[in-house]
């Protein structure tokens, strides 16, 4: 996108150490940002709101609790805003990958599985952007839920 300073995110990733290869994705998402969905920026969601229980496994199995992001697919200005400042800000998508295991749930709940996972946390559909930060063991929150406007990096 034209607004987002490309150059500057490129030196970000240059300048962090860590893996490598995470700088790598991080790097080509960043010169080509996820084109089926461009709310979800950069964060590789390999799980939905139909596969949280596989998502809930994996973070048991390598003790990493969920980032689950509640987003409109396709979604308003304000969600491909939060996309573009948030799921694509480096260090954001390495925590996404690194820290946690990212499920991305559509709030439009057009599947039956996001439709669950919205009741379950009692999430409104067709909402701004939320984030929710849970246990893979109990699915319980470890964190504030964050919305309303408070989902910028500082």
């Amino acid at each position: 996108s034209g607004s987002r300073n490309k150059g500057s995110i490129r030196n970000l990733v240059a300048n962090r150490k860590g893996n490598k290869k995470t700088r790598a994705k991080i790097e080509a998402c960043v010169l080509r940002p996820n084109d089926s969905f461009p709310e979800l920026g950069c964060v590789a969601f390999k799980y939905t709101g139909e596969t949280i229980d596989k998502a809930m496994t994996e973070g048991i199995a390598t003790n990493r609790p969920l980032m689950i992001v509640f987003q409109e697919l396709p979604g308003c200005m304000s969600c491909l805003k939060f996309a573009q400042d948030v799921l694509s800000h480096p260090l954001i998508v390495e925590a996404a990958s690194s820290l946690f295991v990212p499920v991305v749930v559509n709030n439009r709940a057009t599947v039956p599985g996001d439709a669950k996972v919205l009741d379950f946390y009692r999430e409104p559909r067709l909402n701004n952007p939320v984030v929710r930060f849970v246990s893979a063991r109990t699915g319980s929150d470890i964190a504030t839920r964050v919305a309303d406007g408070n989902l910028t990096v500082a």
